[in-house]
């Protein structure tokens, strides 16, 4: 989950209490058919709480740019969420963080469940 050839740069800080982010690879689309747009942003609904219209944008950003940034968390948090994105045959990364990575829908608490759309609920599984 950790991919330390991309903090190898001395100047970028990687303190575990520091936020992270996790990032959306390209490599997900090409493991094997079932893994499409839909699907991927309709995971990312449901593990992170994310839009859906804001998932499935971003989806489509890795599959043709190469990665896409999903959000900023506390390390622990970012291991925890990407290891469940990455139980469904996501193909993602958690990285330190840097400037521009944060999302609006993520001003409230991520760990707060109550208002958090599931799958189920899309009508997309």
């Amino acid at each position: 989950l950790f991919d330390r050839r991309l903090i190898d740069d001395p100047q970028i800080s990687r303190e575990e209490d520091e936020p992270f982010h996790i990032l959306l690879l390209d490599e997900t689309f090409v493991q094997n058919d079932r893994i499409t747009i839909e699907y991927v942003a309709t995971s990312c609904s449901y593990v992170l709480g994310m839009p859906y219209d804001e998932s499935a944008e971003l989806a489509a950003h890795a599959e043709k740019e190469g990665f896409s940034c999903l959000g900023t968390w506390a390390h622990d948090e970012c291991v925890r969420l990407a290891g469940q994105l990455q139980n469904r045959d996501i193909v993602c990364r958690v990285v330190p963080f840097c400037e521009g990575g944060d999302r609006a829908w993520q001003a409230r608490d991520a760990r707060d469940e109550s208002d958090m759309k599931r799958a189920e609920d899309t009508g997309f599984n």
